[in-house]
């Protein structure tokens, strides 16, 4: 066997060692943590629920964020027509739309799901009561719009940390903070193939008459957007339900 080839090998070897080990990572991860429970109970309306979803930009995302958390929305509480409790989520993806709160956790990975509730949020009170039905009226007013795949602020598309934030913003209170895209972690290959695959339609960039890349991917990394990552990340959060086995 020639230095070439065992040089081949030996990298082949390696690579499938590290496959394996994430593999054995994630199983275990998967099966030391559990999937989520009946939290009909545990809900409320305007509580912020998060996951990993399992779209092409999910990974992206995540490494551009530095967080497990892909996607976020909102939850609100009601009764049905046989007067028992009925979660459901109200959610950007493509349009934006209400659905149950079993289908929503089951559409993410593994069923992992992060439960998080503005502290001291007393929805029982008048205030309380009025900036969740104000965040949540918000939200019912967008749905059937499109998704906005170039995580813009524009009030006719929105993408999924928009919607939670914009909604809460509706109601007098942040949560999340606005970042720069250059803020991300861009570097990862999974994450400029994203960047690239947009840009050639980037409307900023269409706008402002940017036909390089260089030139448009200085209007992308100005751009602001709020993250899922930056929602979870607020103290003014806590956190009511996890089985993501790392908070």
């Amino acid at each position: 066997m020639t230095i070439r080839k065992k040089f081949l090998w030996g990298a082949l070897v390696f690579l499938a060692g590290m496959a394996t080990c994430a593999i054995g990572v994630g199983y275990g991860w998967v099966h030391m943590t559990r999937p989520a429970p009946d939290l009909s109970d545990r809900l409320k309306s305007g509580d912020i629920v998060f996951q990993t979803d399992t779209s092409e930009q999910s990974w992206p995302v995540m490494l551009a964020t530095r967080s497990l958390y892909s996607h976020v929305g909102l939850v609100r509480v009601a009764k049905d027509k046989n007067g028992k409790r009925k979660a459901t989520v109200l959610e950007a993806v493509n349009p934006v739309r209400e659905i149950d709160f079993s289908d929503w956790v089951q559409r993410g990975l593994a069923e992992r799901i992060l439960v998080k509730r503005i502290g001291n949020l007393d929805i029982t009170g008048r205030t309380g009561r009025k900036i969740v039905d104000t965040a949540l009226a918000f939200s019912t007013q967008q749905i059937d719009k499109p998704y906005d795949i170039y995580f813009r602020s524009a009030d006719d598309t929105f993408y999924c940390s928009e919607l939670v934030y914009d909604a809460y913003s509706a109601a007098g209170i942040e949560v999340g903070q606005i970042e720069k895209v250059s803020d991300m972690a861009l570097d990862a290959a999974p994450v400029q193939a994203l960047i690239h695959q947009r840009m050639k339609r980037h409307p900023d960039c269409l706008e402002k008459g940017a036909t390089d890349v260089d030139a448009c991917m200085a209007i992308i990394k100005a751009q602001e957007l709020v993250t899922p990552a930056s929602i979870a990340a607020d103290k003014k959060l806590e956190t009511v339900y996890s089985n993501y086995g790392v908070d």
